[in-house]
């Protein structure tokens, strides 16, 4: 559920940061999120989030859903 979530959020935040609305409720949606990922073993997505959350803007987004998505691919 945290994963789905998480996603949830982060689709959210991208559509506001393109319509330069308010993101301010979904940053502190996603930090709680991130910090219950932090809790069970998460801990370098922290980093990431400090720095989308220090400059909320599209190039520290996409940097932080890219490298979610590093997190999530599997080497074969």
């Amino acid at each position: 559920f945290l994963f789905f979530s998480l996603g949830q959020m982060i689709e959210q935040l991208d559509r506001q940061i393109r319509l330069k609305q308010d993101a301010q409720n979904t940053l502190v949606e996603i930090e709680n999120i991130v910090m219950l990922l932090k809790e069970m073993g998460w801990l370098n997505l922290a980093q990431a989030w400090l720095e989308l959350k220090s400059q909320p803007d599209a190039m520290s987004f996409y940097h932080f859903s890219d490298y979610i998505q590093q997190l999530f691919e599997v080497d074969v």
